[in-house]
């Protein structure tokens, strides 16, 4: 007598493997939350050994709220022209709008030299 095997239905096999994706997924996330603390400590580390190369901040004399500001100077000028031409029946409307701005601003870090 044949031996009789059972097909499972194609229902049961993709929910199994949708299942299996979930799991999968889950646990690569699960690693990554994880992972967190340190990922963050290398990020931080690599950001100070790069400020530390640009700028070493060990012999800073800065105070923070020693700056101000001395003088602000902002100008501003606009022109706008508008023409209008009629010829044969066609109309023609032309719009030219400029505007410049300019900008100048003095303060005082109250950075201290060492010397």
């Amino acid at each position: 007598m044949p031996k009789v095997t059972k097909r499972r239905p194609k229902a049961d096999i993709k929910a199994q493997s949708l299942l299996e994706y979930a799991v999968l997924i889950g646990i690569v996330a699960g690693v990554v939350m994880a992972m967190g603390p340190y990922l963050k400590r290398g990020v931080q580390s690599i950001v100070k050994v790069t400020a530390d190369q640009l700028a070493p901040q060990n012999l800073a004399d800065q105070s923070s709220n020693s700056g101000y500001l001395i003088n602000a100077f902002t100008a501003v000028r606009g022109t706008s022209q508008r023409g209008f031409k009629e010829m044969l029946d066609v109309k023609d409307y032309t719009y030219d709008e400029t505007t410049e701005e300019h900008s100048m601003t003095l303060t005082n870090l109250g950075i201290i030299n060492k010397n």
